[in-house]
């Protein structure tokens, strides 16, 4: 690991010192690059289609800007490490105008405040409205009251299970779902494949938020709450093991599974989650949180935000509000779009059944969606019901928190819970080595 860390670093400062030092935002202070029109950059780890329609499409609209794209990832570099790269021009006074943190998002890498509070632009635009969107999805962003970036799509992680078993709570904490499970343990499970590391993973990155404190650097996995979530995940069995005709639809059908964790990111995923409960009533209880709803937000692939060291921050605002208007918000396929109005309006279209022909004569109702499991027939969905639709929209406006986990934070963990798990460590020492790992990490991010 010491080895492949000194290799990345050497990568990372010869791109530094050799490639980069050209086209930094503070070296350029808004000179004329392209015949009339100031160039901006567009940092990223790796360049997608999507990423490059809304720049062509933005320099289109745009006739005194200009975006570039610089790919700060590739075969030498990984994704992590390149937003290192930006990170060290950054401090250095250079760095793109504009970044897109992409899937290497999390919390702490945003917490150091390289780039500009997002909030300030979006009071001070005239043109924009925030009550246009979730709001509350915004400000999951936000580290210590300040939008250092923002993803103009998401979807939500969250954990579902029958109104019937739950009953009404709109959220729990660690002792509450222990609870649960020894009062409903008798011949069920908590949820399919729940062995101790899948046990344990689901429910450590899903309450993250309980003890991790980016805006002040500090965490508390010496607490009594993760002491109390490594030890109901001991309890599992290393591995688990089913035979031939096992169901996992049939699992949830017959109610020996407990809970579902589920992700929604379209306007069809709540009837999904009813169909798979038989038609039952189903309550979005979220993760366990201490305090908080446990329904948290997924950010999508686009994560922007502006340097802070740009001559042009205005124009970086007004390219990473393109994101935001309604002609890319109803582009978004395969998760949820920001804006409150596109969401409405794709609920609407879900709930109106509609015809085609059939193949063998006749008229039949189209089939928008499925539910499907390996092995299952699918069960197809050619409308969403009203419930589903208020559903989907409490669920949305409960949540708190992001899921972004921080992928070297959860690397500690996992090295060292499998001295509890695999080798009977004792429960405190392995709680302490990683408290001792994660504050100096986290410490450090701040």
């Amino acid at each position: 690991m010491a080895v492949r860390r000194i290799i990345v670093v050497i990568i990372i400062c010869a791109c530094f010192w050799i490639g980069c030092g050209d086209i930094g935002a503070g070296d350029r202070q808004g000179d004329d690059m392209t015949g009339g029109t100031t160039t901006l950059i567009l940092g990223t780890a790796y360049v997608n289609s999507s990423l490059r329609k809304q720049v062509d499409n933005f320099n289109r609209q745009n006739t005194g800007f200009f975006i570039e794209i610089k790919e700060y990832g590739g075969e030498l570099i990984e994704g992590s490490s390149a937003v290192d790269l930006m990170q060290m021009e950054i401090s250095a006074g250079k760095g793109p105008d504009i970044i897109d943190f992409g899937y290497q998002y999390s919390p702490g890498v945003v917490s150091k405040g390289i780039t500009e509070d997002l909030y300030a632009y979006m009071e001070a635009d005239v043109s924009f409205d925030e009550e246009d969107y979730f709001t509350n999805i915004v400000d999951t962003y936000a580290v210590g009251g300040k939008l250092y970036a923002l993803s103009p799509d998401f979807s939500i992680k969250t954990v579902a299970g029958t109104k019937e078993q739950l009953g009404d709570a709109g959220q729990w904490n660690m002792k509450d779902l222990m609870a649960f499970y020894q009062e409903n343990t008798e011949g069920g499970m908590l949820f399919p494949g729940d062995s101790q590391k899948e046990v344990f993973g689901f429910l450590c990155l899903g309450s993250m938020g309980n003890f991790v404190n980016w805006a002040e650097g500090t965490c508390s996995f010496d607490s009594e709450l993760f002491r109390e979530l490594l030890a109901f995940s001991g309890q599992f069995p290393e591995r688990r093991v089913y035979g031939e005709d096992y169901s996992v639809l049939q699992q949830f059908l017959t109610g020996k599974a407990l809970l579902y964790p589920v992700s929604i990111s379209d306007v069809y995923d709540c009837t999904k989650v009813r169909l798979v409960f038989g038609g039952s009533q189903v309550s979005y209880i979220g993760y366990p949180m201490d305090g908080k709803d446990g329904n948290t937000v997924v950010p999508g692939r686009f994560i922007l935000g502006i340097n802070k060291n740009s001559d042009n921050k205005e124009a970086a605002w007004g390219f990473i509000k393109s994101f935001l208007e309604e002609e890319y918000q109803s582009s978004i396929e395969g998760s949820l779009p920001l804006l409150r109005s596109e969401v409405l309006s794709r609920q609407e279209e879900a709930k109106r059944v509609e015809y085609e022909d059939s193949p063998s004569g006749g008229r039949v109702e189209t089939v928008k969606a499925s539910v499907i499991f390996e092995g299952e027939e699918p069960i197809d969905i050619t409308c969403i019901e009203e419930q589903d639709a208020v559903c989907l929209l409490d669920v949305i406006g409960r949540v708190e928190t992001t899921y972004a986990a921080d992928a070297e934070l959860y690397s500690i963990i996992l090295e060292e819970i499998i001295y509890y798990f695999e080798n009977d460590s004792d429960i405190d020492a392995v709680v302490d080595i990683i408290q001792n790992r994660a504050s100096i990490y986290v410490s450090e991010q701040h």
